[in-house]
């Protein structure tokens, strides 16, 4: 699993501005997105943020590019604007792709293994993942499952946190 840390290249780091920000155990989800696009990379989705909302903060904490890298952008105390007004209680995954249909397996899988990741760390259960329409204030398709798929892959963390299934990471490898 290939992990780039550009928590110091982010949009809005190393300090150029006031964040909000919150101990771990405020976190209570991991919030699944997607980009709305496929041909772009998180810079480019930063500068779109900066230039068009006047963010001077991204909105995930992870991007998952087509190939399945994944990219931390900001520590869990920062509060990302991901989604509106969860983001006190919300850690952001997102994967570049404009519909679930155009997700690749190595997104999927490197999804999967970071959610396990981050619950086991965060000490959440498999039912605490929600997809960005599943959220209160949020009026989106994203990430593009119905919420009987994002039920089922619920279930299906829960399975897996429970068998020991998630494969174990330690810090330096992120």
């Amino acid at each position: 699993m290939k992990i780039i840390d550009r928590r110091t290249q982010a949009l809005g780091y190393p300090g150029n501005g006031i964040f909000p920000r919150r101990s771990h155990n405020a976190i209570k989800y991991i919030v699944w997105h997607y980009t709305g696009t496929t041909g772009s990379n998180i810079a480019s989705h930063e500068r779109y943020w900066r230039n068009n909302n006047g963010w001077d903060l991204g909105g995930y904490h992870y991007y998952i590019d087509r190939a399945g890298t994944i990219h931390w952008n900001y520590d869990w105390s920062i509060c990302t604007y991901g989604a509106g007004p969860a983001n006190p209680y919300t850690l952001h995954i997102s994967l570049e792709a404009s519909h679930k249909s155009n997700y690749t397996q190595a997104q999927i899988k490197a999804r999967e293994e970071l959610t396990l990741w981050l619950m086991k760390q965060l000490g959440l259960s498999g039912d605490k993942m929600r997809g960005h329409k599943e959220l209160p204030g949020n009026s989106t398709s994203c990430p593009g499952y119905s919420v009987d798929e994002l039920a089922n892959f619920r279930r299906e963390l829960s399975k897996k946190l429970g068998s020991g299934g998630a494969q174990v990471w330690s810090t330096r490898d992120l």
